[in-house]
């Protein structure tokens, strides 16, 4: 093509100058291409951090109901069954040892853990969803809590899990008080 060429349409059929469209249109598919990439890697980190909601208090069915069953063989051997904590705060936390955000919510919940019991007021239970029982314990061995962590056996279907980590707050009359999605800091 001579140097007074035009543009050709690609449906033409015709040669590209590629001189052409590396000059002219490459710039805008690169400005689309990193738009569009930066767009998804803020959806990524976002779901991957647990996104968080405004007040972290997201709306679930379970809200101001009974808390449903959580009882089992922890992955210690000790036995847990949550009515034997009534009169107490519990936090029910659904985790995973695979999931970063779980990983990074962790020391947090050993900092919620201690202070719950130096106050009497609070105590843990944590559900491992989809894991192996000796990964689950070499993780707290590795990372500290002594809280009692019961396999999911169906526990996620009860609360309704969308995603990991999520936890719910149970207050001492046994009903769902509060819904967390995501990590969450300590206080």
């Amino acid at each position: 093509m001579s140097d007074d060429a035009t543009p050709v349409d690609v449906l033409d059929d015709e040669p590209v100058d590629h001189d052409l469209v590396g000059t002219t249109g490459g710039s805008a598919t690169r400005i689309i291409a990193l738009s569009v990439g930066a767009v998804l890697i803020g959806l990524v980190a976002l779901f991957a951090f647990g996104g968080g909601i405004d007040d972290q208090n997201e709306a679930s069915r379970l809200l101001g109901r009974r808390v449903p069953a959580v009882e089992g063989t922890a992955v210690d051997g000790r036995l847990y069954d949550i009515d034997d904590h009534r009169g107490e705060w519990v936090l029910v936390n659904f985790f995973g040892t695979w999931c970063p955000p779980c990983v990074a919510e962790h020391p947090d919940l050993v900092a919620l853990e201690e202070w719950g019991a130096e106050n009497e007021r609070l105590s843990l239970v944590s559900v491992a969803f989809n894991e192996e029982p000796d990964k689950v314990q070499a993780f707290f061995d590795e990372r500290g809590g002594s809280w009692p962590v019961l396999d999911d056996a169906g526990l996620s279907i009860d609360f309704q899990i969308s995603m990991v980590p999520e936890s719910f707050l149970i207050a001492p009359s046994g009903l769902v008080f509060r819904h967390y999605i995501g990590g969450q800091p300590a206080d």
